[in-house]
């Protein structure tokens, strides 16, 4: 059963949990815009910014390599022309002439502290041919450098470029922290540029710098803001790199992540206390016009307390709010119907008291101990002069010893008879009673009480036996008109027998031998007749026994007193059996009592119909846990309203002076009431020797287990 909650209680709640659903909904989207904003300004800041720096350093590469151009295509007097070189471009430091054997041929240098170092410059240290260098750290240097080389009359020359003005352009782009914001890498992955280190730790981050291609660049394409580890600073940033194409080198823009966590914080606790400020303002401002609500509901319940104590005459009072006036005009209405509905139902209580004295179905309201209420039919129907002289008094009084236990396990059990069922009832004087009833459970005035009902079916019982004697009537007429049809012939062979030996023994011409033959001959149809007559016995024997017997021995012992009729009236009988034997629990006698009526009526209506053929079909078979018998006849059937009517009492197709209309009433009765069975009448097609027939088919169908 459901829990019962307060309306006012739940309703706070509800508003309550649905407010700050919808807030913390409202501030978790507004945090996922705001985030998804700067995330995306940050992407197309950092663009913007990374295509800037990547041109400034195309010009710069660009202007070094037209350098190189411009004395290919200009190689007279090289010495001052290296020279103006060095003077006119602070980007060149030095500029290194190598011959065929790669031995340092000239070097030329804006100072001549780099000729120092010119016998310590060894083959390896710049080992470069038309291209650009990765980092250089070199022995005559204090920063590192890169170098461009390229051949100049079979010479090698290289320019031992600074960048210094590339760390100037990086320079100028810093975070909020004031760390630098641009990455520059070699083809080996080492810092061309980090403004974050000094030259010393320069070289010792050197290897360790791999961290950002496997976190960001050989993970993503050019230009895509990804998250990735520092490992310089330690941090985590954000971040995004290009290529620079003529020299393969990477560039890297990032930003502390921390800056975009400061900035979301920022948004997160105005925003929050916005829509704090805000949530608490809706509340107070619920919660207030809420209390109006309930005041005027509390004063609705109170109204309705009133009616439900049945003061319908108080009119209720109406409020501002036009549902719950629109709800209060139903109740309005409803108040007056009450009071008018009390005022009927006062008066149809009484009347129900007088219809349930006065009905002809006894009832009885009892517990284990006594009977409760009484009505005056049942009192009546069990001899006693007034209905309370039952009431208050054992109901054990009126139940037999052996119905006794089947009510003490309704109540023990909960068992309640829906169907009624013939009981037998003790009266007054202690005479036997037969009920139809009915027994169930009901609640009264909460106590667990039983409701028994019950109908008086002596009448019944006495006229069903009248029937059942008419019945057994009509079977033994029958079957004396087919035992005279069995004993004609033989009667007739023994009185044709005694006349001839009589006649001859007056001749004097009857000798031992034909004494002894027509004796014998007497003897044996004397015998037939005996059978016939024990047969008979038989058949009618009252035996209220059940037994599990031969459904086909049944029915040939039935066929033996109307084969002679069929006979007679030309009427072909066919047997069609599924098994040689077919077992069923029953009463026998009462079993070869209504084949005998059926075939009787078949004969009956195949005679009446006039037909030219004249078929009776018997067929059995078994299918699952059911036994089949039907029976056809080829007497045209019988029209569909008489059909609905057939298994009543006295109800008969044939004319008024042939049939009584008992024994399809009796046959259904012992079929279904006796042998717990069932028998269905309809009209039928079927074929016999290559013939078409249509007729009335009987379907008898016993369970079997």
């Amino acid at each position: 059963m459901f829990k019962v909650k307060s309306l006012k209680k739940s309703i706070i709640s509800v508003v309550i949990i649905f407010t700050l659903f919808f807030t913390s909904v409202i501030l978790a989207i507004t945090i996922f815009s705001f985030f998804n904003l700067k995330h995306q300004s940050m992407q197309h800041s950092q663009k913007e910014i990374l295509i800037h720096v990547k041109e400034q350093i195309n010009s710069f590469i660009n202007k070094i390599e037209n350098l190189s151009l411009y004395l290919v295509q200009n190689n007279t007097n090289l010495q001052i022309t290296f020279q103006n070189i060095l003077n006119t471009n602070d980007e060149i430091s030095t500029i290194i002439i190598f011959d065929n054997y790669n031995n340092v041929k000239q070097i030329y240098s804006k100072t001549d502290i780099y000729l120092n170092f010119l016998d310590d410059l060894s083959k390896n240290e710049i080992n470069i041919k038309n291209t650009w260098s990765d980092l250089l750290f070199l022995n005559f240097k204090k920063t590192p450098s890169i170098a461009y080389s390229f051949t100049l009359d079979k010479n090698r020359v290289v320019f031992l470029v600074s960048l210094k003005k590339i760390q100037e352009l990086t320079k100028t782009f810093k975070n909020s922290d004031n760390t630098s914001r641009f990455r520059l890498f070699d083809k080996n992955k080492r810092f061309i540029i980090n403004n974050d280190l000094d030259t010393q730790n320069l070289e010792k981050f050197d290897s360790k710098s791999k961290t950002y291609f496997t976190n960001l660049i050989e993970k993503n394409d050019e230009f895509v803001l990804e998250k990735f580890e520092n490992i310089c600073l330690g941090s985590v940033d954000y971040g995004m790199y290009t290529t620079i194409e003529k020299t393969s080198w990477k560039l890297l823009i990032r930003e502390n992540i921390n800056v975009l966590e400061s900035y979301i914080l920022k948004v997160v606790f105005t925003l929050s206390v916005i829509i704090f400020v805000f949530t608490l303002l809706m509340l107070l401002f619920i919660n207030k016009y809420l209390k109006k609500v309930f005041f005027r509901l509390n004063k609705f319940k109170l109204q309705f307390k009133n009616i439900s104590n049945g003061e319908y005459q108080n009119k209720l009072q109406y409020t501002d709010f036009y549902e719950l006036n629109s709800f209060i005009k139903s109740f309005d209405k409803m108040r007056l119907e009450l009071n008018k509905r009390e005022i009927s139902l006062t008066k149809n209580l009484d009347s129900f008291k007088h219809l349930v004295d006065s009905t002809m179905e006894g009832i009885i309201i009892h517990d284990k101990n006594e009977c409760i209420k009484v009505n005056n039919a049942a009192a009546n129907i069990l001899g006693f002069n007034n209905k309370y002289e039952l009431e208050g008094d054992s109901i054990f009084k009126i139940i037999p010893n052996k119905y006794k236990k089947i009510l003490e396990d309704c109540f023990n059990n909960d068992i309640d008879i829906d169907e009624p069922k013939e009981f037998k009832l003790l009266k007054k004087d202690n005479t036997i009673v037969y009920v139809l009833a009915k027994d169930q459970e009901i609640n009264f005035k909460d106590n667990k009480l039983r409701i028994s009902l019950f109908l008086d079916i002596t009448d019944l019982k006495e006229q069903n036996r009248i029937i059942m004697e008419q019945s057994k009537l009509s079977s033994i007429a029958q079957m004396l008109t087919n035992i005279a049809h069995h004993w004609r012939q033989p009667l007739s062979t023994i009185s044709v027998l005694s006349s001839g030996m009589k006649l001859e023994k007056e001749l004097d011409v009857l000798g031992d031998k034909e004494l002894v033959r027509g004796l014998d001959k007497i003897n044996k149809t004397t015998k037939e007749l005996s059978s016939i007559i024990d047969r008979c016995s038989s058949y009618f024997e009252l035996n209220k026994r059940q037994e599990n017997f031969d459904l086909i021995k049944s029915l040939d012992a039935s066929l033996v007193f109307i084969e002679p009729l069929l006979f007679k009236y030309e009427i072909k009988l066919i047997q069609k059996h599924q098994l040689k034997e077919l077992f069923v629990q029953g009463y026998l006698t009462e079993f070869s009592q209504i084949i005998f009526n059926l075939l009787d009526n078949a004969k009956d209506a195949i005679l009446n119909s006039k037909v030219k053929d004249k078929y009776i079909l018997i067929e059995t078979k078994k299918v699952d846990k059911k036994v089949f018998i039907k029976i056809n006849d080829s007497g045209l059937g019988i029209k569909k309203t008489e059909i609905e009517k057939i298994f009543e009492p006295y109800y008969t197709t044939k004319i008024k002076e042939v049939g009584a209309g008992i024994g399809l009433y009796m046959a259904h009765y012992i079929i279904t009431k006796h042998m717990k069975g069932n028998i269905k009448i309809k009209n039928n097609a079927f074929e016999v020797d290559d013939k078409k027939l249509y007729g009335l088919e009987v379907i008898i169908e016993f369970k079997i287990t």
